[in-house]
């Protein structure tokens, strides 16, 4: 448990980090299949956390009150009934509308969504804002409580494969998901639809990214295997220069063919070994 702090805070805290670490193993599992949905429901418990260590901190004890008194707190099963994460949202940002309140907004209604119906396989449709979920919450984290509280050094970057479904198994789940996709998929299109371009635009919002081979192969050239390169919008160039790559290229071993020549095992055959025997023969 964190030190330094108060019980409620280092609490939420500690409840706070964990629940955004246990987010990212569920969601780097290769065979997770419930892998956005726990994600999801997973980080949206690690927002809420960190939005009541922040208020506990502030001395505002984040709970509802009851309407029929306003200096008695709404108690659910002997407890006070806390904030929800749109509560938070509220109290937090107050009439300020940002590309970080929108991507939790917009996982409120997955979340809500998911939690009374199966979810269909969705990654491919919402990484950009998971991660940017992730980043803008280690963003706060270290905004609020201070570099010592964070958590990017025990995170480690997936490792991916490199092909793709093929079209026929890419056909086959979506028939599978398509009664409950339809749903999902509009609630995406729709609340994506009422954002402006701006929103929609920020890294804030909607984190995308081009995997780029380095050059350097050699000990000593490059220091990291992958890194993240932060670009500046207000760069038109460089934008165009990252809206040009659409693929991620791979390089290939050509083979090099002696043509005419003898392969390395019939040159053995006729070389004769120290026994006056030829090697692989008899």
């Amino acid at each position: 448990m964190p030190r330094g702090l108060p019980r409620d805070v280092a609490t939420h805290l500690e409840k706070a980090k964990d629940s955004a670490l246990l987010a990212v193993e569920v969601y780097n599992k290769p065979a997770t299949v419930f892998r956005s949905g726990a994600y999801i429901v997973l980080m949206c418990i690690s927002w809420t956390s960190l939005f009541h260590a922040i208020f506990f901190r502030r001395k505002v004890k984040p709970f509802y009150r009851e309407k029929a008194n306003s200096k008695r707190y709404l108690k659910v099963d002997g407890d006070c009934k806390c904030w929800e994460l749109s509560t938070c949202l509220d109290e937090y940002y107050g009439g300020t509308q940002s590309p970080v309140r929108e991507n939790l907004r917009f996982f409120i209604g997955l979340r809500n969504k998911i939690e009374h119906r199966s979810m269909p396989e969705l990654d491919h449709r919402i990484f950009g804002e998971c991660q940017a979920c992730l980043f803008n919450f280690e963003d706060l984290l270290l905004q609020e409580f201070s570099l010592k509280h964070a958590i990017n050094e025990s995170l480690a970057l997936a490792l991916q494969f490199s092909h793709l479904r093929s079209e026929q198994q890419s056909n086959a789940i979506a028939r599978l998901h398509r009664p409950l996709q339809e749903n999902i998929t509009a609630y995406i299109n729709a609340f994506r639809s009422t954002l402006s371009s701006d929103v929609t635009q920020d890294l804030r919002f909607s984190f995308k990214v081009f995997l780029i081979p380095k050059i350097a192969n050699h000990q000593g050239q490059s220091d990291v295997a992958v890194e993240y390169v932060k670009f500046d919008p207000a760069n038109p160039e460089q934008m165009e220069g990252f809206e040009k790559l659409t693929a991620i290229i791979r390089p290939t071993v050509s083979q090099v063919v002696n043509a005419g020549r003898l392969k390395a095992s019939d040159v053995c055959k006729k070389v004769p070994d120290s026994t006056g025997l030829q090697v692989g023969g008899f």
